[in-house]
C-alpha cells in the first residue's frame, strides 16, 4: 500500500471523475492509496468512510 499526497495527481484525479461533483467543500485533505494487485483493504470494525474509483 502506497499513500499519495501530490496535489497536482489527486488534482487531476478529482477532474478526471468529477469528485468536485461530490463534495459540497472541497477545502478537505485528500490523499489517494495505491494497493499492491490482489490486495484488499478490510476491516469490519471500522466504518466505512473511503470510496474506490477505478
Amino acid at each position: 500500500m502506497r499513500k499519495n499526497y501530490d496535489e497536482n495527481s489527486i488534482k487531476q484525479l478529482i477532474e478526471k471523475y468529477n469528485i468536485d461533483q461530490l463534495f459540497d467543500n472541497m477545502d478537505l485533505p485528500f490523499y489517494t492509496i495505491q494497493y499492491e494487485k490482489e490486495s484488499f483493504y478490510n476491516n469490519p470494525m471500522m466504518q466505512i468512510i473511503y470510496f474506490r474509483l477505478g
